[in-house]
């Protein structure tokens, strides 16, 4: 031990091997004398940086140079402390350790010392950015030596940035009594922020440019795909799992009915588009929705049947000859084959007269076969259901003979068709009897679809060809669930996590209680305004996008590493 004796009686004991500088500073310092003037070797933060501003380099004086030292101290600590630690006590090796963890700690202090007194004036510093931002610099080459950083798979990624971040959390200085158990905080809070870099950034990066093509799809539709929805993933899963959450947990849900709904208006929109027309923007989703939409079909037709005649050709004729020959050669039995006889005859060729038939009396009997067909298709026996499909395929031909007799007027037929067709399909999805007051769910349209697929045994549908299947499959494989409602680790595991989030957020913002203020500010990513301006983002993002997301995705190493030196301070401030 060395002891200094002052003027006034007073010992100091200064630890074996203490740098005499350091004790020739603390005896002025207490006897109020001016410091020695500075060595020529820099040995403090001052020293570099009046070094760098003689050679001409721009000095950030709120403690950039003092944050690029840091990494260096505190590594020379933790040297010196493991050192220390891994001799055995009361060797001559042991005893040089201490006496050299001793003399590295006391030139941390006195750094500090002329940081806080030359540099921010004996205040505290508080949170100084420039300090932030030169730690992160003289880190990264450090933390970069980590093995994983081009691991292909996510969880390789986040074992490597866990890795990173331990690193970055442990070059840190300790102040605190307690080395060891700050050392530990510091590497698992690094580990911890670390390990979840390369989610974060891979979950922001196809927020920019979903990889995903059919949530791409919807947005360009106006369906309000939530971040999750939109990123796919992980991110999407621990969305739908925090709905059982307060305040969140309100916000996300009321986010997934506005999907809902916008999808309601996306298809309605689509069945309308052959005839040009939209829904009302002040149209409210559900039975007035189908309602509208319906009724503007109905007068797509009705301003065109004045134009109309429809006049039997040899190719129609020979169209019903061969449903006949069908129907009577054992496709039908014999009392559904009469009965198909007489329908043809009394609901479609009687309405034929010399002149042909107008186009309301068209639109009549089409009206009926379409109805028949419904009717029979739906049976429970077998007998009819396949009654109802030779009507369909009477309808069909009359339909086709319409188009031949009218070519003038033939592409706006066919679109009007094309839109009745695809409102049947929406008409019935607002039917099932889940969807509450007419808004229906992708799964629901997905069911009307495959139900009114007029192929045998649903061929159609089974090949992905059914009329709107491709729209309500794009949907589906976006808006619907994919974690269960409750019960589920998964559910149970994200909860806790959003909840340590929230209270991380709320700890930070000083909000009291904060983990309900924290999940409030969570929240605001769902509001109306974030999601206009994501999904405005995302439908019209410019074609720098992709690269945009690689960099961002490829920026997970750099955040492992600062990560953890941007969250200590503040936590330490506090």
């Amino acid at each position: 031990m060395i002891e200094a004796e002052l003027p006034d009686g007073r010992i100091l004991e200064f630890p074996d091997g203490t740098d005499p500088g350091v004790i020739q500073g603390k005896v002025k310092d207490l006897l109020g004398l001016p410091a020695s003037p500075p060595p020529a070797v820099p040995s403090s933060s001052v020293d570099i940086a009046k070094e760098l501003e003689a050679q001409g380099g721009a000095v950030n004086k709120s403690g950039f140079v003092r944050g690029l030292r840091d990494p260096i101290d505190a590594g020379a600590q933790l040297a010196m402390r493991i050192l220390e630690s891994m001799s055995p006590e009361g060797s001559t090796f042991h005893g040089w350790a201490k006496r050299e963890r001793e003399r590295v700690e006391a030139i941390n202090k006195e750094a500090e010392r002329d940081y806080r007194e030359n540099w921010m004036k004996g205040q505290d510093p508080g949170i100084d950015p420039g300090r932030i931002a030169g730690g992160i610099m003289a880190t990264l080459p450090l933390a970069a030596a980590v093995p994983g950083m081009a691991a292909a798979s996510l969880p390789g990624r986040m074992a490597a940035g866990a890795g990173q971040g331990a690193v970055s959390g442990a070059l840190q200085p300790v102040e605190g009594e307690d080395f060891w158990k700050e050392k530990a905080i510091q590497a698992g809070l690094g580990a911890g922020v670390g390990g979840a870099a390369p989610a974060v950034t891979g979950a922001v990066s196809r927020v920019i440019s979903p990889q995903n093509t059919a949530a791409r799809e919807l947005l360009r539709e106006g369906v309000a795909v939530t971040p999750g929805q939109a990123a796919g993933g992980a991110l999407r899963r621990a969305e739908e799992s925090v709905t059982s959450l307060p305040i969140i947990g309100d916000t996300v849900r009321g986010a997934f009915q506005r999907g809902t709904e916008t999808f309601n208006r996306a298809t309605i929109n689509r069945a309308l588009s052959p005839i040009g027309q939209r829904l009302e923007k002040a149209t409210p989703i559900g039975r007035e929705a189908v309602e509208e939409a319906s009724r503007k079909v109905s007068q797509a037709y009705d301003d065109l049947l004045p134009k109309l005649v429809v006049r039997a050709d040899p190719q129609f004729a020979k169209e019903l000859s061969t449903l006949r020959s069908m129907a009577h050669s054992g496709d039908l039995e014999e009392k559904a084959a009469e009965q198909f006889d007489r329908v043809l005859k009394a609901k479609v060729l009687d309405k034929f007269t010399q002149g042909g038939m107008t186009g309301q009396k068209m639109k009549e009997v089409e009206s009926e076969l379409g109805q028949l067909a419904r009717d029979y298709r739906f049976s429970s026996m077998a007998s009819e259901r396949k009654l109802g499909g030779a009507f369909a395929e009477v309808q069909s031909a009359l339909r086709k003979v319409v188009e031949r007799s009218n070519p003038d007027q033939a592409g706006r037929l066919k679109a009007i068709n094309h839109s009745y067709a695809q409102m049947m399909r929406v008409e019935k999805a607002a039917a099932d009897i889940g969807a509450k007051d007419g808004i229906f769910t992708p799964a629901q349209f997905s069911r009307a679809v495959r139900s009114l697929d007029p192929t045998a045994r649903k061929r159609g549908f089974a090949k992905g060809q059914a009329l709107m299947q491709g729209w309500g499959d794009k949907a589906q494989s976006v808006l619907s669930k994919q974690v269960p409602d409750s019960g589920t680790p998964y559910r149970l595991t994200t909860g806790l996590g959003a909840l340590a989030v929230a209270g991380g957020i709320g700890y930070g913002a000083g909000i009291d209680p904060w983990v309900l203020g924290g999940l409030g500010l969570a929240s605001g990513a769902y509001s109306r305004p974030m999601r206009a301006l994501m999904t405005t983002a995302l439908a019209r993002r410019p074609q720098a996008a992709a690269p945009i997301a690689q960099s961002v995705r490829a920026a997970w190493p750099a955040l492992s590493i600062a990560g953890p030196q941007i969250i200590n301070p503040f936590l330490e401030d506090r």
